[in-house]
């Protein structure tokens, strides 16, 4: 049997693990366009801070790794074209020698992944970037070094966005960031959640500008001078834009492959797409919600992996259920910790609770202790979860973990309420965070 995987990140390589693991006989390909394979992507933004570390340290393992310890062909430069379902053959351009070949299949996989939205540029001006693959990530770095950027301007204030202005400013750069759209940041998040990053953004010197739209970019000596947007001209040395994510579905939509509504590719719970012999995993494709029993848009690195191995699998004939996403996500921000998992409040259809609770990170009376601030929604009258949001400077991750869990076997605020959760002072007051406001939650549903 031929496996052929199309991309090589973290979904692809997962893909192509799991099934030469499952059928060591089957000869198993992977296409991949750029020079780089399974890279941690997500930690881009802190390897930008170390400008000594180089960001091939974020590469789990190179593509000879694949070819000589797990028997995987690995081809680089290798770009996917077209799709021919009924011959069960990929058009393939390498790039490196500028020829066009065809392989054949019996399964194949797609991983392509999602890429940067970009703003529409007549040329590319020096000094603007994206951030999404581990070469834009090299580009970005490089710049830094050489021309040492004392001016920059972000476009796009989400989760990396926020990420990249904590680094910048880390390198001790002077920053505006704006968006597009009027209004706090983060307005996924509660207010009580975006207020207080907003309030690290003006303690940090950044200033936050809403409502801002880009009109062009003005460059000197043929680097980047000036941004130019509906509140004025900002001098600026360096221009990141982080403004989302967009699913690669070209090369299954020309073969015809249904693509779903969110606009990535449309997969069943077992990860195939509408032809059988086709699977698609990670960031170009939908994600079961289990909250909302519907696909959603969901790219991230675990989520890639996961799916990754169950495309895999399967494509070599088990038959693995995705179990799904519940909208888990976390980022750092200076000293905080941001997190949600399950619904936002615009995702919400029942009748709810929302319950605001601050508490206290560690016993009373033991030193290091600092507020963390916690969001549940949840379902009016059954008491069901249906969300949590938090920010705090420790302990963030194990305590929306919890949640997540709970969310994930369908928990009720009186479930919650009732956890044994572990006790010391150095971690939680005897009355943890979670379940203070889980039973505060208990008294409105």
């Amino acid at each position: 049997m031929r496996v052929v995987v199309i991309g090589g990140v973290a979904a692809g390589m997962s893909a192509a693990s799991q099934a030469k693991r499952r059928m060591k006989e089957a000869e198993v390909i992977v296409l991949e366009k750029t020079g780089d394979v399974s890279y941690g992507s997500c930690g881009m933004p802190y390897n930008l801070m170390r400008l000594d570390n180089p960001m091939d340290e974020l590469v789990v393992l190179t593509a000879d790794d694949f070819r000589n310890k797990r028997g995987i062909d690995v081809r680089l430069f290798q770009e996917a074209r077209r799709i021919d379902r009924e011959k069960k053959e990929v058009e393939v351009w390498d790039s490196r020698e500028n020829r066009i070949y065809n392989i054949g299949y019996d399964k194949l996989v797609i991983a392509t992944g999602a890429r940067a939205i970009n703003l529409p540029m007549e040329k590319q001006i020096n000094g603007v970037f994206t951030l999404r693959t581990l070469e834009d990530g090299k580009r970005l770095k490089n710049f830094i070094k050489e021309r040492k950027p004392k001016k920059a301007f972000l476009i796009g204030a989400g989760r990396i966005a926020l990420e990249i202005v904590h680094a910048l400013h880390e390198l001790e750069m002077s920053i505006v960031m704006v968006k597009k759209r009027p209004g706090r940041i983060l307005p996924q998040f509660e207010e009580e959640i975006s207020e207080k990053v907003e309030a690290k953004l003006r303690e940090k010197g950044i200033n936050f500008i809403s409502g801002v739209e880009i009109k062009g970019f003005m460059e000197k000596d043929g680097f980047l001078k000036k941004v130019v947007t509906s509140e004025g001209e900002f001098e600026a040395e360096l221009s990141v834009i982080s403004i989302g994510v967009q699913p690669n579905i070209e090369v299954a939509e020309k073969a015809g492959i249904k693509i779903g509504e969110t606009g990535a590719i449309e997969v069943d719970r077992y990860l195939r797409t509408s032809d059988r012999d086709i699977f698609a995993c990670g960031d170009c494709c939908e994600h079961y919600h289990r909250l909302l029993k519907k696909p959603v848009f969901s790219p991230s690195g675990t989520v890639a992996n996961k799916q990754g191995r169950i495309a895999g699998a399967n494509a070599i004939g088990a038959n693995i259920i995705y179990p799904g996403v519940v909208g888990t996500s976390i980022f750092s921000f200076f000293d905080l910790t941001v997190a949600r998992t399950g619904l936002v409040k615009e995702e919400i259809k029942e009748d709810f609770v929302k319950t605001v609770i601050l508490s206290q990170t560690r016993g009373h009376a033991y030193p290091g202790s600092s507020p963390i601030k916690i969001v549940l929604f949840s379902e009016r009258g059954t008491g069901r979860l249906l969300g949590a949001q938090m920010i705090g400077k420790e302990y963030v991750w194990g305590r929306i973990n919890v949640v997540a869990a709970c969310l994930y076997k369908d928990f009720t605020v009186d479930d919650l309420s009732s956890l044994d959760m572990a006790y010391s002072p150095p971690f939680s007051p005897v009355w943890d965070p979670l379940l203070i406001a889980a039973n505060r939650a208990k008294k409105s549903i």
